[in-house]
Formats: C-alpha cells, structure tokens, sequence
C-alpha cells in the first residue's frame, strides 16, 4: 500500500523557492511515498537451557545453605522451636559450625540466590561475578591440589557461561 502525501504550505514553498529554479517553486510538493508505521515489538529474550538449568540449581543449593544456617542458629538459640521440644540441639544440626561459620553461611547463601535471581534474568553484572566466582573456585583447587574432578567440572561450567555471554548483552 503506496500512500501519498501533498502539501502546499506557504513555508515549504518558499524553502522550495530558495533551492529550486522559480518554476518548480509554486507547484506544491508531493512525496511519492510515507514511510512505514512504527510497530514496536516487544522484546522477549531468550534463556538457553543450560543456563536455565544452571541458575535454577544455583537457587535450589543457595536455599539449601540458608536453611542450614537457619536451622544452626534455631537449634543454638531457641532448641524449643524445633521438633521433639528441643530433642535436637544445635550440634545435632551441623556439628561442625560456628556461630561465625554459620553467619557466613547465611550471607553467602543469600548472595547467591541473588546472583542465581540475576542470572535467570541475564544480567551481566551476575555474570561476571559468576566468573569471578567460578576463576576463585578453579584457583583454590589448583592450590590445594584436590578435587581434579570438581575441578574440572567448575572449569566445563566457567567455559559454558564464557560460551552464552552473547545472551547477556
């Protein structure tokens, strides 16, 4: 569909006057064609499967954390809470906790369901600190010399994320 436009405003035709010979100014202008209307669509990204799978087992584990640093501090401060009234006792939770390690474990959890919520909607900033993350993990397995196979699973899943990087952009 071809729509035209003619107009004959005084103001165009004296500009049409300046730039033209003189009889090609009193003839109205006329565009042969509009151009298209504008449709916006909206823009929907998309998520590989990997990642998807990825951030929902970062969020699944991060839980899991929170819940047990939750659980440490029900089970040394408030025993009553739990079930058995009292019957389990903060050691029986973890026993190898501190109050300290635990708090940690708390922050650290709630960081990464964060950076898990981040990553399902592909955010770089979460990006990046997953490889900051996933290059730290690598580099204190090089130095302790342990974990060859958590090694290089950590490394297959720092390659995948450098491998989707163009989704986050």
């Amino acid at each position: 569909m071809e729509r035209k436009l003619i107009t004959s405003r005084a103001g165009l035709n004296e500009v049409a006057s300046i730039m033209s010979p003189a009889s090609e100014a009193t003839a109205p202008l006329e565009f042969d064609h509009l151009p298209e209307t504008w449709n916006p669509q909206a823009f929907v990204p998309r998520r590989p499967l990997g990642l998807a799978l990825f951030c929902a087992a970062m969020a699944f584990f991060s839980v899991v954390v929170v819940v047990v640093a939750v659980f440490y501090f029900i089970g040394l401060y408030a025993p009553s809470w739990l079930p058995f009234s009292g019957a389990i006792s903060s050691a029986d939770v973890i026993a190898s906790l501190s109050p300290l390690t635990a708090m940690l474990l708390l922050l650290f959890g709630g960081t990464m369901i964060g950076v898990a919520t981040a990553l399902w909607r592909q955010e770089p900033w979460a990006l990046y600190t997953t490889y900051a993350a996933f290059i730290g993990a690598m580099a204190y397995l090089l130095a302790t010399g342990t974990f060859v196979v958590l090694l290089l699973v950590v490394a297959l899943l720092f390659l995948y994320l450098v491998s989707v990087r163009n989704y986050f952009y």
